[in-house]
Protein backbone atom coordinates (compact mmCIF):
# COMPACT_ATOMS: atom_id res chain seq x y z
CA UNK A 1 0.00 0.00 0.00
CA UNK A 2 0.95 3.63 -0.53
CA UNK A 3 -0.38 5.84 2.28
CA UNK A 4 -0.33 9.53 1.36
CA UNK A 5 -1.47 10.89 4.74
CA UNK A 6 0.31 10.43 8.06
CA UNK A 7 1.63 12.41 11.00
CA UNK A 8 4.82 10.41 11.38
CA UNK A 9 7.28 13.29 11.74
CA UNK A 10 8.53 13.71 15.30
CA UNK A 11 7.64 16.63 17.49
CA UNK A 12 6.14 19.17 15.10
CA UNK A 13 2.37 18.57 15.31
CA UNK A 14 -0.15 16.33 17.09
CA UNK A 15 1.34 13.14 15.70
CA UNK A 16 4.53 11.31 16.67
CA UNK A 17 6.24 13.11 19.55
CA UNK A 18 9.73 11.62 19.13
CA UNK A 19 11.86 9.67 16.67
CA UNK A 20 11.05 6.55 18.71
CA UNK A 21 7.33 7.21 18.17
CA UNK A 22 7.97 7.71 14.45
CA UNK A 23 9.69 4.33 14.37
CA UNK A 24 6.86 2.64 16.27
CA UNK A 25 4.30 4.08 13.88
CA UNK A 26 6.36 3.04 10.86
CA UNK A 27 6.48 -0.50 12.26
CA UNK A 28 2.67 -0.61 12.56
CA UNK A 29 2.28 0.76 9.03
CA UNK A 30 4.73 -1.75 7.58
CA UNK A 31 2.97 -4.61 9.34
CA UNK A 32 -0.32 -3.53 7.74
CA UNK A 33 1.23 -3.69 4.27
CA UNK A 34 2.29 -0.08 3.71
CA UNK A 35 5.52 0.23 1.67
CA UNK A 36 5.49 4.01 1.16
CA UNK A 37 4.06 6.63 3.51
CA UNK A 38 3.86 10.37 3.01
CA UNK A 39 4.82 12.47 6.01
CA UNK A 40 2.14 15.16 6.03
CA UNK A 41 2.44 17.32 9.16
CA UNK A 42 -0.17 19.98 9.77
CA UNK A 43 0.48 23.43 8.37
CA UNK A 44 -2.14 25.58 10.05
CA UNK A 45 -2.62 28.20 12.75
CA UNK A 46 -2.09 25.89 15.74
CA UNK A 47 0.84 24.11 14.07
CA UNK A 48 2.51 26.86 11.99
CA UNK A 49 5.03 24.58 10.34
CA UNK A 50 7.22 25.74 7.50
CA UNK A 51 9.81 24.03 5.35
CA UNK A 52 12.33 25.04 8.03
CA UNK A 53 10.61 22.81 10.60
CA UNK A 54 9.40 20.07 8.26
CA UNK A 55 12.65 19.20 6.50
CA UNK A 56 14.76 18.49 9.62
CA UNK A 57 11.90 16.43 11.12
CA UNK A 58 11.64 14.47 7.87
CA UNK A 59 15.33 13.62 7.97
CA UNK A 60 15.05 12.64 11.66
CA UNK A 61 12.14 10.30 10.91
CA UNK A 62 13.91 8.74 7.95
CA UNK A 63 17.06 8.17 9.99
CA UNK A 64 15.15 6.61 12.89
CA UNK A 65 13.15 4.30 10.63
CA UNK A 66 16.26 3.25 8.71
CA UNK A 67 18.09 2.55 11.99
CA UNK A 68 15.16 0.39 13.04
CA UNK A 69 15.43 -1.65 9.85
CA UNK A 70 11.81 -1.01 8.93
CA UNK A 71 11.13 -1.58 5.22
CA UNK A 72 9.11 1.54 4.53
CA UNK A 73 9.91 4.65 2.50
CA UNK A 74 8.92 8.03 3.93
CA UNK A 75 7.86 10.52 1.27
CA UNK A 76 7.85 14.28 1.80
CA UNK A 77 4.64 16.28 2.02
CA UNK A 78 2.38 18.31 4.31
CA UNK A 79 -1.29 18.67 5.21
CA UNK A 80 -1.97 22.32 4.51
CA UNK A 81 -5.02 24.07 5.96
CA UNK A 82 -7.15 25.84 3.38
CA UNK A 83 -6.44 29.34 4.69
CA UNK A 84 -2.73 28.58 4.49
CA UNK A 85 -3.12 27.47 0.87
CA UNK A 86 -4.66 30.82 0.03
CA UNK A 87 -1.90 32.79 1.76
CA UNK A 88 1.15 30.65 0.92
CA UNK A 89 3.73 31.26 -1.76
CA UNK A 90 3.36 28.95 -4.77
CA UNK A 91 6.96 27.78 -4.50
CA UNK A 92 6.45 26.86 -0.83
CA UNK A 93 3.31 24.92 -1.70
CA UNK A 94 5.17 23.06 -4.43
CA UNK A 95 7.90 22.14 -1.94
CA UNK A 96 5.21 20.88 0.47
CA UNK A 97 3.41 18.81 -2.17
CA UNK A 98 3.63 15.02 -2.18
CA UNK A 99 7.22 14.11 -3.08
CA UNK A 100 7.44 17.75 -4.29
CA UNK A 101 5.69 16.61 -7.46
CA UNK A 102 2.74 19.01 -7.47
CA UNK A 103 -0.13 17.37 -5.58
CA UNK A 104 -0.85 19.32 -2.38
CA UNK A 105 -2.72 17.57 0.44
CA UNK A 106 -5.22 20.18 1.66
CA UNK A 107 -7.03 19.76 4.96
CA UNK A 108 -10.79 19.96 4.51
CA UNK A 109 -12.27 22.14 7.27
CA UNK A 110 -14.57 20.34 9.67
CA UNK A 111 -17.18 23.12 9.56
CA UNK A 112 -18.13 25.52 6.81
CA UNK A 113 -17.23 25.43 3.16
CA UNK A 114 -14.41 27.63 1.83
CA UNK A 115 -15.55 30.47 -0.39
CA UNK A 116 -13.83 30.72 -3.72
CA UNK A 117 -12.52 27.17 -3.53
CA UNK A 118 -12.93 26.51 -7.25
CA UNK A 119 -11.18 29.79 -8.07
CA UNK A 120 -8.23 28.79 -5.88
CA UNK A 121 -8.10 25.34 -7.48
CA UNK A 122 -7.83 27.11 -10.84
CA UNK A 123 -5.11 29.43 -9.55
CA UNK A 124 -3.06 26.47 -8.35
CA UNK A 125 -3.62 24.56 -11.59
CA UNK A 126 -2.28 27.48 -13.61
CA UNK A 127 0.88 27.25 -11.50
CA UNK A 128 1.13 23.49 -12.09
CA UNK A 129 -0.23 22.47 -8.68
CA UNK A 130 -3.19 20.23 -7.92
CA UNK A 131 -5.32 19.59 -4.83
CA UNK A 132 -5.88 16.41 -2.85
CA UNK A 133 -8.69 17.06 -0.36
CA UNK A 134 -7.99 15.25 2.91
CA UNK A 135 -10.94 13.51 4.63
CA UNK A 136 -13.84 15.52 3.14
CA UNK A 137 -16.21 13.00 4.76
CA UNK A 138 -15.63 14.77 8.09
CA UNK A 139 -16.95 18.12 6.82
CA UNK A 140 -20.51 18.89 7.94
CA UNK A 141 -21.49 20.45 4.61
CA UNK A 142 -20.23 17.42 2.67
CA UNK A 143 -22.08 15.09 5.02
CA UNK A 144 -25.26 17.04 4.29
CA UNK A 145 -24.62 17.04 0.53
CA UNK A 146 -21.85 14.76 -0.86
CA UNK A 147 -22.60 16.20 -4.31
CA UNK A 148 -20.86 19.36 -3.14
CA UNK A 149 -17.63 17.70 -4.28
CA UNK A 150 -18.79 17.01 -7.84
CA UNK A 151 -17.67 20.34 -9.41
CA UNK A 152 -14.32 20.06 -7.63
CA UNK A 153 -13.71 16.53 -8.89
CA UNK A 154 -14.75 17.67 -12.37
CA UNK A 155 -12.08 20.38 -12.07
CA UNK A 156 -9.41 17.80 -11.26
CA UNK A 157 -9.47 17.71 -7.46
CA UNK A 158 -8.70 14.32 -5.91
CA UNK A 159 -10.49 13.30 -2.70
CA UNK A 160 -8.89 11.20 0.05
CA UNK A 161 -11.11 9.24 2.43
CA UNK A 162 -9.67 7.94 5.70
CA UNK A 163 -9.63 4.19 6.23
CA UNK A 164 -10.97 4.41 9.77
CA UNK A 165 -14.01 6.34 8.49
CA UNK A 166 -15.21 3.13 6.81
CA UNK A 167 -15.14 1.29 10.13
CA UNK A 168 -17.35 3.47 12.29
CA UNK A 169 -20.75 2.29 13.47
CA UNK A 170 -23.23 1.60 10.70
CA UNK A 171 -25.29 4.80 11.06
CA UNK A 172 -22.40 7.17 11.79
CA UNK A 173 -22.68 10.14 9.35
CA UNK A 174 -18.94 10.08 8.62
CA UNK A 175 -19.12 6.41 7.65
CA UNK A 176 -22.28 6.87 5.59
CA UNK A 177 -20.67 9.81 3.75
CA UNK A 178 -17.45 7.88 3.12
CA UNK A 179 -19.34 5.08 1.41
CA UNK A 180 -21.44 7.60 -0.52
CA UNK A 181 -18.27 9.23 -1.87
CA UNK A 182 -16.83 5.86 -2.87
CA UNK A 183 -20.04 4.65 -4.47
CA UNK A 184 -20.50 7.92 -6.39
CA UNK A 185 -16.93 7.91 -7.70
CA UNK A 186 -15.99 10.98 -5.67
CA UNK A 187 -13.25 9.26 -3.64
CA UNK A 188 -9.92 8.47 -5.26
CA UNK A 189 -7.56 7.52 -2.44
CA UNK A 190 -7.85 5.70 0.89
CA UNK A 191 -5.26 6.74 3.49
CA UNK A 192 -4.54 6.21 7.17
CA UNK A 193 -4.15 9.72 8.66
CA UNK A 194 -2.18 7.96 11.39
CA UNK A 195 -1.01 10.02 14.36
CA UNK A 196 0.59 7.24 16.38
CA UNK A 197 0.74 3.49 16.83
CA UNK A 198 -1.95 3.56 19.51
CA UNK A 199 -3.80 6.91 19.33
CA UNK A 200 -5.48 7.60 15.98
CA UNK A 201 -3.62 4.58 14.71
CA UNK A 202 -3.88 3.47 11.09
CA UNK A 203 -6.67 0.99 10.38
CA UNK A 204 -5.87 0.25 6.76
CA UNK A 205 -5.68 -3.52 7.19
CA UNK A 206 -9.14 -3.51 8.75
CA UNK A 207 -10.46 -1.23 6.00
CA UNK A 208 -9.27 -3.78 3.43
CA UNK A 209 -11.96 -6.27 4.44
CA UNK A 210 -14.59 -3.52 4.50
CA UNK A 211 -13.94 -2.54 0.88
CA UNK A 212 -14.27 -6.18 -0.25
CA UNK A 213 -13.37 -5.39 -3.87
CA UNK A 214 -9.85 -6.33 -4.92
CA UNK A 215 -9.62 -4.10 -7.99
CA UNK A 216 -11.09 -1.07 -6.21
CA UNK A 217 -8.84 -1.60 -3.18
CA UNK A 218 -5.78 -1.77 -5.41
CA UNK A 219 -6.81 1.44 -7.14
CA UNK A 220 -7.55 3.32 -3.90
CA UNK A 221 -4.39 2.28 -2.06
CA UNK A 222 -1.77 1.66 -4.73
CA UNK A 223 -2.55 2.82 -8.26
CA UNK A 224 -4.13 6.23 -7.56
CA UNK A 225 -1.74 7.28 -4.73
CA UNK A 226 1.22 5.96 -6.72
CA UNK A 227 0.33 8.26 -9.59
CA UNK A 228 -0.05 11.22 -7.23
CA UNK A 229 3.41 10.89 -5.72
CA UNK A 230 4.77 10.60 -9.26
CA UNK A 231 3.08 13.91 -10.09
CA UNK A 232 0.36 12.38 -12.25
CA UNK A 233 -3.43 12.26 -12.16
CA UNK A 234 -4.97 8.98 -10.97
CA UNK A 235 -5.57 6.36 -13.68
CA UNK A 236 -9.14 5.43 -14.66
CA UNK A 237 -11.10 3.84 -11.85
CA UNK A 238 -12.01 0.15 -12.20
CA UNK A 239 -15.63 -0.86 -12.45
CA UNK A 240 -16.89 -1.19 -8.90
CA UNK A 241 -18.55 -4.39 -7.78
CA UNK A 242 -22.06 -3.89 -6.51
CA UNK A 243 -22.37 -4.55 -2.80
CA UNK A 244 -25.49 -5.14 -0.81
CA UNK A 245 -26.55 -2.62 1.82
CA UNK A 246 -26.12 -5.00 4.73
CA UNK A 247 -22.65 -6.15 3.68
CA UNK A 248 -21.37 -2.64 3.00
CA UNK A 249 -22.77 -1.13 6.15
CA UNK A 250 -22.32 -3.95 8.62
Amino acid sequence: MIDIHSHILPGIDDGADSPAASTALAHVLAQSGVTHVAATPHVRQDFPNTLATIRPALEAARAAVAAGGIPIEIISGAEVAWEQVVDSDIDDLRAMSLAENGWVLVETPYYGWPLGLLDQVGRLARAGLHVVLAHPERNADVRANPGLLEPLVAAGVVCQVTGSSLLRRRTDPVRVTSWALIDRGLAHVLAGDAHGPHVKRPLMAEARSAVDDDALWQWLTHEAPGHLIAGEAPPPRPTQQRRGWLRRKS
